[in-house]
């Protein structure tokens, strides 16, 4: 990898922030070439200035932390994280190599916010990560039925002959 490359791929943190109604997906990559702690200082920040009570965090990603050993950088992460309520919910591999199988692609989200879901695991053999996709189920019926109403100007402009 070129110092150019290097240096792009060393300050990467945040790739896509998604809002869909009253939740906000936020996909992450930590860097092997980053500080952890720059990481967690700009994860904190950036969760500090985006929160809102009424908003729900989808936190995804590279993390580049197994949640499967423990270790002081998962426990900072998840110590962070569970402050704003959030919890990892995947708990099978999504990096399989030859001798290891870890947990650095993660999801984390407020449990008690989302009142069902699923994560099946997406293999798609051009990595060596498998992706995870996250199925939120939402109950719809409080939300009001707009009635859609058409109106059409009709006069000699736009009406056929």
């Amino acid at each position: 990898m070129s110092t150019l490359s290097k240096t792009r791929y060393r300050n990467m943190c945040f790739k896509t922030f998604i809002w869909y109604s009253d939740h906000l997906c936020i996909n992450t990559l930590q860097s092997p070439f980053w500080k952890f702690c720059s990481f967690l200082l700009k994860l904190d920040t950036s969760l500090q200035s985006l929160y809102t009570p009424k908003l729900h965090f989808i936190i995804c990603g590279d993390i580049n932390i197994s949640s499967l050993n423990e270790n002081e950088n998962k426990n900072q992460l998840d110590n962070l994280l569970l402050s704003c309520d959030l919890i990892s919910i995947i708990n099978l591999p999504t990096r399989v190599q030859n001798t290891s199988a870890t947990v650095i692609d993660d999801i984390f989200i407020d449990v008690s916010q989302l009142e069902s879901y699923t994560v099946t695991p997406v293999i798609n053999g051009m990595s060596d990560h498998d992706a995870q996709l996250l199925i939120i189920s939402t109950d719809y019926s409080h939300v009001p039925i707009h009635k859609l109403k058409t109106i059409r100007k009709i006069n000699k402009f736009t009406t056929s002959d």
